[in-house]
């Protein structure tokens, strides 16, 4: 009975298949992806494929006319890039009858989320897919927006309020203005070095002449800045030639760049750094193109290529173009939209783990591409900022419960002129225009704090414009009746 079925195709497939990365080391799920890839008889599979891909696809073409497939998968399946190449193939080979999205509900005792899938064998003509969000508890949904299929694109698969939300500003991804990379995974290489050092042995609370490097972990910045005490090995036999992933010290030495935090929690946490240092795989580094002008390497070389370097490689973006971007865009000015609410809401909605921020996942942020001019507000508040933060790191019995109100204000004004770029006729048309307050001078300009002294002055301007009837905070307190939509267009 199996096998007749097997031959003419099942009316239903339903399956709970395998969720196995494609890192998993396991001597059993290398086998078993070399036998899947020597079959040939799968068009879904790219990039680092998790293995209940192939199991989608293959429960799919098993199918007669008009049988239906559901799976339950990792809802990894909604944002990795892997899962791009299978969203389009079924878009474009089945009718997708409906998605349930479950990422903020747990269905099994793992730590995994999940999708449901649900595709028919038939023609999607004049189909919309049902888009179920479940809240709270399974069975609890919100219908999400949905289109007729032959409208969508791969986002159909991503659990968002919206398949469509745009800007009324041009954009650019941030991979497109800076380079995006983990650091350095201080321990031992196991292939040349295994169990030689870990990254505790290569770390020191001094500087020497064995550890010059400054050193920071994720457990050591905040949303701005940081506290750098520890300094690594560099420049021994051990470090950086043994070490796991060694980077490239460009990365790291340059005038100016952000670190980000990799773990996803409430906020985000991305801080400036002109202090050239160097950090684990705990961080992430954005280094804008240009600062990186003239460095050749290997890891480079798989993000861009100049011109007439060997191996052409025609699909990657080019130097020279990257370089000329970024020298529009001041690094503040990135690390003002990088720590913002707009921001937030963009990479929870758009992220492949609940856990996690990816390089990837970063790449993909917008950036308002608006000139110098505009920009400069935003600096001036991440600018004052970043004062505040660093005085207090040096000074911490010099702060007070009312600092901790001034910086709030400065980060829900930033959170406040983020938005206005990204969509301006949104707040003009209700007469709320904060670049052009910031301009006119309601903010002291202050590039770091002295003494305490300074201190007091710094404090007075900016308790004069959270006053409740100064033109800022009415303008937030204004802005707070429009309410706020979540940043997730559909596309950069």
């Amino acid at each position: 009975m199996f096998g007749r079925a097997l031959a003419e195709g099942f009316d239903v497939t339903i399956g709970n298949p395998p969720y196995v990365r494609a890192d998993e080391q396991s001597e059993w799920n290398q086998r078993q992806r070399q036998q899947i890839l020597a079959s040939g008889i799968y068009e879904t599979l790219w990039e680092k494929w998790d293995l209940y891909v192939p199991f989608l696809e293959r429960s799919y073409k098993l199918l007669r006319p008009y049988g239906i497939s559901t799976m339950i998968v990792s809802d990894a399946f909604c944002h990795s890039k892997y899962a791009q190449k299978p969203q389009n193939w079924f878009l474009k080979n089945s009718r997708i009858l409906r998605l349930d999205f479950c990422g903020e509900v747990k269905i099994f005792d793992a730590a995994v989320h999940n999708v449901i899938t649900c595709f028919q064998k038939a023609d999607s003509a004049n189909s919309k897919p049902l888009r179920r969000l479940h809240r709270e508890a399974f069975g609890e949904v919100t219908e999400l927006p949905t289109d007729e299929q032959a409208n969508l694109t791969n986002r159909t698969f991503f659990p968002e309020e919206s398949l469509h939300a745009g800007f009324s500003v041009l954009v650019l991804p941030i991979g497109n203005i800076c380079y995006v990379s983990f650091g350095c995974r201080p321990n031992s290489d196991e292939k040349r070095a295994k169990g030689l050092f870990v990254a505790a042995d290569l770390v020191s609370e001094t500087e020497d002449k064995n550890h010059p490097k400054p050193y920071i972990e994720a457990k050591d910045i905040v949303r701005w800045t940081y506290n750098q005490t520890r300094w690594l090995e560099w420049g021994t036999s051990r470090s950086p030639g043994l070490l796991t992933r060694p980077t490239f010290v460009q990365l790291y030495e340059v005038p100016e760049k952000i670190v980000a935090a990799d773990v996803s929690g409430a906020e985000n946490r991305a801080a400036y750094d002109e202090q050239k240092v160097f950090h684990s795989h705990t961080l992430i580094s954005f280094v804008p193109w240009n600062s990186l002008q003239g460095v050749r390497n290997n890891s480079l070389k798989k993000a861009s290529r100049y011109r007439g370097e060997n191996p052409p490689r025609p699909d990657l973006p080019k130097r020279e173009e990257l370089e000329a971007t970024s020298r529009r865009f001041a690094v503040k000015y990135l690390l003002g939209v990088m720590n913002s609410a707009s921001a937030r809401e963009f990479l929870r909605a758009n992220r492949r783990s609940n856990i996690h921020l990816y390089p990837d996942d970063w790449k993909k942020l917008p950036i308002p591409d608006v000139s110098p001019a505009q920009q400069q507000p935003i600096v001036q508040v991440v600018t004052i900022i970043l004062a505040l933060q660093r005085y207090f790191q040096s000074n911490p019995a010099h702060r007070v419960a009312s600092d901790t109100v001034l910086v709030e204000f400065l980060e829900n004004l930033n959170d406040a002129l983020v938005r206005e770029l990204y969509n301006p006729d949104e707040l003009h048309s209700r007469n709320l225009h904060f670049g052009r307050l910031v301009t006119e001078g309601h903010l002291p300009d202050c590039e770091a704090i002295k003494d305490s002294v300074h201190l007091e002055e710094i404090r007075a301007a900016l308790s004069s414009a959270t006053d409740i009837m100064a033109p800022l905070r009415a303008a937030l307190y204004d802005l707070g009746s429009v309410g706020i939509d979540a940043l997730t267009a559909s596309e950069v």
